[in-house]
């Protein structure tokens, strides 16, 4: 295995019988690649560590994520470097090696020149003026949802993503979506019927149910997510924004209100000034509500979104999917059955699970009116 930057060959402890090893950068490499992990480098920053852009010697550009200090052992980390390796999709960033420097790790990751969807959609400021349009938008909710089919059903054992949202979507420089950001990744196999009760991570205002009340982790949690997501980039907002009149500021059941009345269209950005394809709007948010419903056994699989998002007629299961999930009356009373679920513990978008249910339930007002925020 080599070590960029002295070229030499050597075997690391942990990987050493693996299939799958991400090349080794070494800290000397990335240090100068980006200027000493300067700030005018730095792309974001978040609970797991800082990401800074960074220019190697060949002239490549990468990103590099510096993890915040844990107390995980290096061949913890080494470990999760070898299955993040083994997840190659084109809707999944690529990760491309890794760094170990005593208690300093870091991950290097392929470069998404238009950054996130959440800077695309409520960014505000020069960086931020051009406006996704609806093709764009289409084609991302399609990419999204591959790259979560590829995941759940054609990863084997499949994997549950634990923390789909706007700012964990990356954009390459056509626009592409790529899933980003594997921290809570867990085997599917492994999570049914998990508990974590006590500490719940991910983001809140994208928890299911059955996540944020009991801890139980399915691939019902990515479809509920992506679910927000979608209504989001319909709307061009984030899923709770206290900016808005008390009716609006909840996206999720404001989009239930106007499904109702017939006016789903009042839901789209108005930066796109009508230029939007109405029947695709309508397929979308025929979509993203079924996969917000509180039961998680009622909700679609991934690739019946993906069947759906491609039109695709030919398929029973898109045909079925698309006739099974258009919203009636009765599945209306159905998704408000626990408005208490999303007053309490749907949360602010922008901060991550509390240590314990109280604290979850007492500072939802506080932190949803900090982070909250009216796009631009």
């Amino acid at each position: 295995m080599k070590i960029r930057g002295n070229r030499k060959l050597v075997e690391f402890g942990a990987l050493a019988k693996e299939h799958v090893k991400p090349p080794f950068f070494s800290y000397e490499e990335l240090k100068t690649a980006t200027n000493n992990f300067s700030s005018s480098n730095e792309l974001g920053k978040g609970g797991f560590g800082t990401v800074f852009k960074a220019e190697l010697a060949d002239g490549s550009v990468v990103a590099v994520k510096r993890l915040t200090p844990t107390k995980h052992s290096t061949s913890d980390f080494l470990k999760e470097m070898v299955n993040i390796s083994g997840i190659k999709h084109r809707h999944l960033i690529q990760l491309k090696g890794c760094c170990v420097r005593d208690h300093q790790r870091m991950q290097i990751y392929e470069y998404a020149e238009n950054k996130s969807l959440a800077e695309a959609l409520f960014g505000s400021g020069p960086q931020c003026a051009t406006v996704l349009n609806w093709k764009q938008r289409y084609n991302i909710c399609l990419g999204i949802a591959r790259g979560l089919a590829y995941l759940h059903e054609e990863l084997q054992p499949g994997m549950i993503h634990r923390d789909i949202k706007p700012a964990n979507i990356l954009l390459d420089k056509n626009y592409n979506a790529k899933i980003a950001d594997f921290g809570l990744v867990l085997p599917a196999n492994d999570s049914k019927d998990t508990q974590l009760t006590l500490n719940i991570p991910g983001t809140r205002g994208y928890f299911s149910p059955e996540y944020a009340i009991e801890g139980v982790v399915s691939e019902k949690l990515d479809v509920y997510s992506f679910g927000v997501v979608l209504l989001e980039i319909v709307a061009g907002r984030q899923c709770i924004d206290l900016k808005f009149p008390e009716e609006q500021s909840t996206l999720r059941s404001w989009a239930i209100v106007l499904y109702t009345e017939g006016k789903v269209l009042n839901l789209v950005d108005k930066r796109l000034e009508g230029y939007y394809d109405e029947e695709e709007v309508l397929l979308v948010v025929d979509m993203a509500l079924p996969c917000l419903k509180t039961d998680p056994k009622k909700r679609a699989t991934v690739s019946e979104l993906v069947s759906v998002l491609m039109k695709n007629s030919n398929a029973s299961v898109g045909v079925d999917v698309v006739n099974e999930l258009k919203l009636q009356t009765p599945y209306v009373s159905s998704i408000t059955e626990d408005e208490d679920y999303v007053d309490t513990y749907a949360g602010s978008p922008g901060v991550q699970g509390e240590s314990d249910e109280l604290s979850l339930m007492s500072s939802f007002a506080t932190d949803s009116q900090v982070s909250a925020r009216v796009p631009g």
